[in-house]
C-alpha cells in the first residue's frame, strides 16, 4: 500500500512538471523579405539565445521565442546586404509582425 502511495505521488509530481512546460507560452516573429530570392535565413537573437529559421519564398516565421527584446538578423545573398532590425519586442502568446522588409544592394 505504501509503495502504491509513493508511486501515485511521483506520478502527480511528474504530471505537474510536464504541464508546467506545456503551459509555458512563447512568441512568434514573422514577416516577408523583398526581394525573396535573395533572402537566405533569419536569426532572432536575445542575449545568449539565438533561434534560426529559413526564409521560404520571402516569408519567414521564427517560433518558440521567449518573451523579451530581440535583434533580428536577415542573411542576404549578394549583391544584397544583410539586414539588422533592432529592439523587436516579443511577448508570450503573441505574434510580432515585422511586415515587409526590403533588402538594399551593396
Amino acid at each position: 500500500m505504501k509503495v502504491i502511495r509513493i508511486q501515485m505521488i511521483g506520478l502527480l509530481i511528474a504530471g505537474l512538471l510536464i504541464s508546467a512546460f506545456a503551459l509555458q507560452q512563447t512568441g512568434i516573429v514573422r514577416g516577408k523579405v523583398n526581394p525573396p530570392e535573395n533572402a537566405l535565413q533569419i536569426f532572432a537573437i536575445s542575449g545568449t539565445d539565438t533561434v534560426r529559421s529559413n526564409i521560404v519564398q520571402g516569408h519567414f516565421e521564427v517560433q518558440k521565442l521567449k518573451e523579451g527584446i530581440y535583434h533580428v538578423w536577415i542573411e542576404a545573398l549578394p549583391p544584397y546586404r544583410n539586414k539588422l532590425i533592432q529592439q523587436v519586442q516579443v511577448r508570450d502568446g503573441e505574434v510580432t509582425e515585422l511586415g515587409e522588409i526590403y533588402l538594399s544592394v551593396k
